[in-house]
């Protein structure tokens, strides 16, 4: 499972590469996002579920 950190910063590439104009392979800029902020919620909900 991917976390976090490596989704952001996979995303802090692509959106490089798009400012650059170069073709972006596999997950779109978009559905990363999308992504990052499921985690975020999820990981949101843990911390608020362990106090």
């Amino acid at each position: 499972m991917d976390d976090l950190n490596n989704l952001e910063e996979e995303l802090k590439q692509k959106e490089d590469k798009k400012r650059r104009g170069q073709k972006i392979s596999g997950r779109s800029v978009f559905r990363l996002q999308e992504i990052i902020k499921e985690k975020e919620k999820k990981i949101k909900i843990q911390e608020e579920d362990d106090k």
